[in-house]
């Protein structure tokens, strides 16, 4: 090896050639090819592909699937119904969100039942395991090769020599680089068997036979799983009553040992699939509730080694006998569940602690039934891969991707941070110019940001085209804060009002929510999908069947739903909200919840609460004085605190909006106070559980003002305050802090009046964007770009392709701010370092002083 290609060490410090631009202070990866680059991250939408069926020779009502991380390809091993029940296997190619297929091998000439898969990365060859027809039910093992996009296979080796060896399944341990065989022996009383298999070539020998569960009929439809935390295998079973039993298992050489099972008599488990979170160890058993109406539920596990810990079970579907599987996606760190309700859904669970919440449903077969939906994860596309049966017939596969942020960054190759001298600044406050998204009389507008395609949807009611309800979808350009549209496409041919957006991270889609006067004023909404600069919708649903207006809906983040505010117009013209679920281009709600009482409500505005997870409604309480209450969504409902008056007794509040500022996590309410010459103010509150407080009013601007809007900028760290009087449109900066309120830097954005302004924040370009309809301009749909005065931090760089120097392990990184000395800090997937773990988990170094870091890996 020519030494000159190791990089030379100067104090602590590495050389090394640049790949992409490397800003100075920040984390540092090394590349396969020995150059380095910065940590960085994106967003990656959530996607669903089409369903492609794998050829078989007639029907194929059970496949299992797995990942060879190898090759690069998923293998579904399936039993084909037209070919005598054999058992065969073909190989997948994921392209995208695409699967194509090979063609079909047979490795078993007979009869075939209850399948099951796994890869073992030490040999590289896919193991199946089965009940053998033709040898009286046998339990069976066999390894196969992937070659390309096909498969090849060894003979297959008996491991049981009991007859009707049911539900055999498959775990391999990295540890000791073996397979291990569970299986439940029918023929000697349903005791639960396990052997140690060794893989060689496309052989497989198994050492001595021994019982996870000795007793009868106590070891039935065993899952195996293997936690590299421990190095242990865990087998979750139950009792012939499908009481719920599991073990731990240790591989020694071709043995294994197991404890003795743990019971828990008070629970009734049936059609169990298990996945594991490899880093942490953390499992997750989904299972149906016997004592439940059967209803789909998923519990955390996890093992010292020597017992199981579990956490608290969640039902995740209630449609009775639903069956289900599930896999985590590592890439998210979260885990897809799959079941057959609905067709076949895919639900993404985000697991905090042993407590879940829970995507929305993505239905995968609309109009048939689905069974044996079998998952993988596929870790190089970063995708959930699925094996079902369409209407008990058809063998189907179709691809599922969750959204994530992709990152460079993995356990093993951060090296350090990057040296270069970094100093902070302030940038500029500035306006872009004007852009008409709409040549004509534009009004009731609503806008949203669509982070998953970076891109602004402005949503209105059309009067120059009889008051259609329509959208457009917009580009800001961060250079120089202009913002361009495509085309406007139309939602609704009839009449609209109340027109708002909101997105839906979770899907990735646009929720226009809107009154339709042209079927009785009912309240409606609409699911959008981004597509360059157009945007396409579903059909649009009720969330009230009943004539509608004060619409206001807001996202809710942390249970992944739509929810929206409105009132009736039948007495007693309460207060209402309807908890809504976005399932592909479909959106369908639950039951409506008042949340003022037998008061009526007007002027609603919402906003959400993402720290604490709660809804928040501002509102004026029969035409009086201005309240403001919290909501808390569960499933698809939602319940309320008590309202709080906001603006003292009886003193009319109108002309609501409001925002939740996550710099102080705090909400602002801003309204005109009718008590007080109608001038605009605004109030701080800070939510408390399912209550909130308020400080004292302040007035912004003393002068009457007609329209407003407010967003918060979380780069600024401030509010954008937009208002407009009948002679021209103004914009200013709303601090919020300690329940008190500021407001400075008010510059005249248009030189007429604005009206039915609506504000956003763009997350990617660190932007407000404000649309209105602009007087001065025949009543167009406008909008104009707000960059605030911002705390920017400017680094120095090393251009690609130059030599960059490493601050590496041990070493001192100088060039660093706003650090707290003794703090240990950790890499983040977005390129800066953080006091929490991201996932990898990369410990960056401990800070020694706000300025200076010791690198550790």
């Amino acid at each position: 090896m020519a030494l000159d290609t190791i990089p030379k060490q100067e104090g602590g410090k590495l050389k090394a050639v640049a790949s992409g631009t490397l800003p100075s202070g920040q984390p540092v990866v090394v590349n396969s090819d020995g150059t380095v680059s910065v940590v960085a991250g994106s967003s990656v939408s959530q996607a669903l592909g089409t369903a492609t069926a794998f050829p078989a020779s007639g029907n194929s009502n059970e496949a299992v699937v797995t990942y060879d991380s190898n090759s690069n390809k998923v293998v579904v091993a399936f039993i084909d119904n037209g070919q005598s029940n054999y058992g065969k296997a073909v190989v997948g190619t994921i392209s995208g969100t695409s699967i194509s297929f090979g063609t079909p091998v047979v490795f078993e000439s007979a009869s075939v039942s209850f399948l099951r898969a796994s890869f073992d990365s030490n040999s590289n060859k896919v193991v199946l395991a089965y009940a053998d027809g033709g040898n009286s039910l046998r339990t069976t093992a066999v390894v196969g090769n992937v070659s390309g996009t096909s498969i090849s296979f060894g003979t297959p080796v008996v491991v049981s020599s009991g007859t009707n060896g049911y539900w055999p399944d498959i775990a391999f341990d990295s540890n000791e680089n073996k397979v291990v065989i569970v299986w439940t022996d029918l023929g000697s009383s349903d005791r639960g068997r396990a052997r140690v298999g060794t893989v060689s070539g496309t052989s497989i020998t198994f050492g001595t036979q021994a019982d996870f569960e000795s007793a009868a009929d106590s070891g039935e439809k065993p899952k195996i799983v293997f936690d590299p935390t421990s190095n242990k295998v865990v087998v979750f079973y139950s009792k012939t009553n499908d009481e719920k039993r599991a073990c731990i298992g240790t591989v020694s050489g071709t043995s294994i040992t197991f404890t003795s099972a743990q019971v828990d008599a008070s629970v009734d488990w049936a059609n169990r699939a298990v996945t594991i979170d490899p880093a942490t160890g953390t499992m997750y058993i989904s299972y149906n509730d016997i004592n439940n109406s059967y209803y789909l539920t998923v519990v955390t596990a996890t093992t010292d080694g020597s017992t199981i810990t579990y956490g608290t079970p969640e039902v995740w579907s209630s449609t009775t006998n639903a069956s289900g599987d599930c896999a985590f996606h590592e890439a998210s760190g979260n885990v897809v569940l799959s079941s057959s309700e609905s067709g076949g859904d895919f639900i993404v669970a985000t697991e905090s602690g042993g407590s879940f919440t829970f995507g929305s449903p993505v239905n995968f077969e609309p109009s048939v039934s689905v069974r044996n939906v079998a998952l993988t994860y596929d870790s190089t596309s970063k995708q959930v891969v699925s094996a079902y049966a369409r209407d008990n017939t058809t063998g189907l596969s179709i691809v599922f991707r969750p959204a994530y942020i992709d990152t460079n960054l993995t356990s093993e190759n951060y090296i350090g941070m990057s040296g270069g001298a970094v100093r902070t600044g302030t940038s500029t406050q500035a306006l872009g110019s004007a852009a008409v998204f709409e040549s004509a009389n534009a009004n009731n507008i609503g806008s949203a940001y669509d982070s998953a395609n970076n891109k602004v949807v402005v949503a209105y009611r059309d009067d120059g085209d009889s008051g259609k309800g329509k959208a457009v979808v917009g580009t800001v350009n961060t250079s120089d804060n202009s913002i361009s549209f495509g085309t406007p496409v139309e939602f609704e041919a009839g009449d609209t009002e109340y027109v708002k957006a909101v997105f839906d991270a979770n899907s990735g889609k646009i929720v226009i929510s809107f009154k339709d006067n042209s079927n009785s004023g009912y309240g409606k909404a609409i699911v959008g999908t981004v597509s360059g600069t157009s945007i396409s919708f579903g059909s649009a649903a009720n969330f009230i069947a009943a004539n509608s207006y004060n619409i206001s809906p807001v996202y809710d983040s942390t249970n992944n739903k739509v929810v929206i505010m409105y009132t009736t117009l039948s007495s007693p013209r309460d207060g209402k909200a309807v908890v809504g679920t976005v399932s592909g281009t479909s959106i369908s709600f639950g039951s409506a919840s008042s949340f003022s009482g037998s008061n009526e409500a007007e002027n609603i505005f919402a906003s959400f609460d993402s720290t604490l997870g709660k809804v928040v409604v501002a509102y004026t309480q029969s035409e009086n004085s201005g309240y403001a209450v919290v909501g808390t969504v569960s499933g698809t409902s939602i319940s309320f605190g008590s309202p709080v008056n906001f603006n003292g007794g009886t003193n009319l509040a109108t002309r609501i909006s409001c925002a939740y500022d996550s710099t102080a996590n705090r909400t602002v309410i801003f309204y005109r106070d009718q008590s007080n010459g109608a001038y605009d103010t605004a109030i701080v509150g800070t939510v408390s559980g399912t209550t909130i407080s308020f400080g004292t009013k302040t007035v912004v601007t003393s002068q009457v003002n007609n329209w407003r809007a407010i967003a918060h900028d979380p780069n600024a760290g401030t509010n954008v305050l937009a208002v407009s009087t009948n002679y021209n449109f103004k914009v200013g900066t709303v601090d919020a802090s300690d329940n008190s309120m500021t407001f400075s830097g008010a510059t005249t954005f248009e030189g007429a009046a604005a009206r039915h302004i609506s504000a956003l924040y763009d997350s990617t370009g660190q932007k407000i964007v404000l649309s209105y309809q602009d007087t001065g301009n025949s009543n167009y749909g406008t909008s104009k770009v707000v960059s605030l005065a911002a705390p920017i931090v400017i680094r120095g760089e090393v251009a690609d392709g130059d030599t960059a120097t490493i601050d590496i392990v041990g070493t001192v990184s100088s060039n660093q701010l706003s650090l707290t000395a003794g703090q240990q800090y950790y890499v983040q997937t977005d390129g800066t370092v953080g006091t929490t773990p991201a996932d990898p988990s990369v410990l960056a170094g401990t800070a020694v002083s706000a300025t200076k870091m010791v690198v550790k890996s």
